[in-house]
This record gives structure tokens, C-alpha cells and sequence, in this order.
């Protein structure tokens, strides 16, 4: 550190102002991730819920939290009839509210004495920065973790950062400035006959500077397919299942090329993933609110057959202020 600081104390006087200017401009070393961690449908309360756990991280150059976000869903499956949708759990369009959507909606303040959801979810946000994976623990004794100041099951959050360790993008990004991590989803259902036979939720985490602009991307998206006979719910036949400890489904990142798209007959622009990536790469450098899919629902200009509408969709759920899906670095 000495010899750089003096480096940088001889470009100044030797007016080298470029040289001074690369010496300390602020700049981190990024890598944005996501994780995803699904259950199997549950009984809760009488009724049957789908539950989804995910975050978005940026980790650092030492392999430690910069920033995170937390959040999940619980889409409420019923009698299999979405189109009677509950205003709590749902927005006016049909797509479901996460936990962070209904902030303070969710109805903890009065029930639990550390806040209410978001709330404790920041806490332990903040808690997580700074740690690296091994440190992103609940304490052994009791499950919880009592330094975050949290009332709320950390377990599968804590999974969720984590996992977004294990699936961040490969090749760091050196920003500078003021940034800004944000997390977008995206909610879709598929029907069989009348019955709803799977929930496609989309995760996309985006890092943006000052101007909004992107400067780094990563998105994954779950398929979670279920059955519901004898008036019950359960989980469907998956092309994966247990991928990952404590997984219900696989996302389709876990999948890699499993996921079945790498037939060049099929998909010549490749598998998801690779398509994905390319999306991601289609993204940097552009405003966050000037890009959207085609017409057509794909995105030609990145080379990608996939279907992008839902990813934008979830692009623009990420910088949707009054949705609180976003914090600075």
C-alpha cells in the first residue's frame, strides 16, 4: 500500500494526472449473483402455499457480501383458481406480491417485536455484508441469528445468499461512483386444461451506476410444476429435483446444459444458459429503462431465441422505486 501511495504522490507532482486519477478512484471489484431456493407446495393454516427464497448479491474481490438483497415469495395455491385473486397476495395484473412488495402490508409490526418483514430483512442484510460464505451462518445453538437483531427464519435466506455465491457472473466488473443493487422478478403461470400446472418465477439482480445505467447483470428462473389431485397440492414431475441441498427444482443456471436446450436443431443460439448469459451482456451499458423486448417477445439484437418479455418485465420490477427493491453500495 506504501508503494502505491507514493507512486501516486510522484504522479502528482510530476503532473500526471491520468496516473493520479487510476490510483484511487473508488472503484470495486464486482461480481453480481443470484440465488434461488425452492420448496415443495405445503398445508399452511388450511391451505396450501408455494414458497420461493431468493437473493441477490454482489461479492467483492475478497469473496465477501458488498451488497445483498432477500426476499420471497408465497404464491397462495387454493383450489387451483388464480383468477380469484387475493388484492394481499397479488397485484392488479395477477402477478404475486413478494414479502419486500407488501412491506408494510405484510402485517408483522403488531405480531413481532423486531419489525416488521422488510425491516428484519434488512437487518439482516446488513448484517451479511462484509461476511463470506462460511460466515453466513445462523448460530449453532439456536438456529437464528441473534447479531442481526431478527425475529424471522433466516435459514433459507442465509441458502438463498449463499447460493447466489455459487451462481454469480464469472468475470468482475470495476465500477466507481454511486451504485446501486437492485433485485427484479417476475411471476407466470401455465395451465393444463383449467388447472394450474406450473409457476415460472423469474429473478434478475442488475448493478447500476449513478445514471441508471447497467453495468452488470444476472438472471435465473425457476419452473416449479405441480399437480393438484384429491384436493391437494404437490409437486409435479420436474426435469430436476435436488439439485442443490434442501432444493425442491433446480433453476434452470443449476441446470446448465441438463436443461435440454443445447440441440443446434432446436436452439442454434445454445442452451438457456448461454442465451441467458447472452441477454445479460445485451443489457451493460445500457439505461435501464430504455430496453425492451420485441415485439415478438425475443430479443433479436442479442442473439437469443428465448423469450424475454418476462425478463424485462423484471428488469422493470427492479427499478420500480416504490417497490423497495433496491439499495446502494
Amino acid at each position: 500500500m506504501k508503494k502505491v501511495k507514493t507512486l501516486c504522490a510522484l504522479a502528482l507532482v510530476a503532473g500526471a494526472v491520468g496516473a493520479l486519477a487510476s490510483c484511487d478512484n473508488g472503484a470495486k471489484n464486482l461480481k453480481v449473483g443470484v440465488g434461488m431456493i425452492s420448496a415443495a407446495p405445503a398445508e399452511s393454516y388450511g391451505s396450501y402455499q408455494l414458497e420461493l427464497n431468493f437473493a441477490v448479491a454482489a461479492w467483492d474481490n475478497e469473496n465477501k457480501v458488498a451488497q445483498t438483497l432477500v426476499d420471497v415469495y408465497q404464491i397462495p395455491l387454493g383450489t387451483g383458481d388464480l383468477d380469484k385473486k387475493d388484492t394481499t397476495y397479488f397485484f392488479a395484473n395477477g402477478e404475486a406480491k413478494t414479502k419486500r412488495d407488501r412491506h408494510d402490508d405484510y402485517a408483522m409490526k403488531d405480531k413481532a417485536t423486531k419489525g416488521e418483514w422488510y425491516e428484519q430483512a434488512e437487518n439482516l442484510e446488513n448484517w451479511a455484508k462484509g461476511k463470506s460464505v462460511s460466515e453466513l451462518a445462523p448460530d449453532a445453538d439456536t438456529g437464528a441469528v441473534a447479531a442481526a437483531n431478527v425475529s424471522i427464519q433466516t435459514g433459507t435466506l442465509l441458502d438463498a445468499i449463499k447460493e447466489s455465491n455459487a451462481h454469480k457472473k464469472e468475470n468482475a466488473v470495476n465500477a466507481s461512483g454511486e451504485l446501486t443493487l437492485a433485485l427484479g422478478h417476475n411471476v407466470s403461470y401455465a395451465y393444463t386444461g383449467e388447472v394450474l400446472s406450473q409457476i415460472n418465477i423469474v429473478a434478475l439482480g442488475v448493478l447500476l451506476d449513478g445514471n441508471n445505467t447497467i453495468q452488470q447483470a444476472y438472471l435465473d428462473e425457476i419452473q416449479i410444476p405441480v399437480s393438484y389431485t384429491n384436493s391437494e397440492w404437490k409437486l409435479g414431475t420436474a426435469k430436476q429435483v435436488g439439485h442443490d441441498s434442501g432444493q425442491a427444482v433446480s433453476s434452470k443456471k443449476e441446470m446448465g446444459s441438463d436443461y435440454g436446450m443445447s440441440d443446434p436443431t432446436l436452439a442454434p443460439q445454445g442452451d438457456w444458459y448461454v442465451q441467458a448469459a447472452k441477454f445479460e451482456d445485451y443489457l451493460v451499458g445500457k439505461k435501464a429503462n430504455e430496453v425492451a423486448a420485441d415485439s415478438d417477445g425475443k430479443l433479436a439484437a442479442a442473439n437469443v431465441s428465448i423469450s424475454t418479455g418476462t425478463y424485462f418485465s423484471a428488469l422493470k420490477n427492479a427499478i420500480d422505486g416504490s417497490l423497495y427493491n433496491s439499495k446502494k453500495l
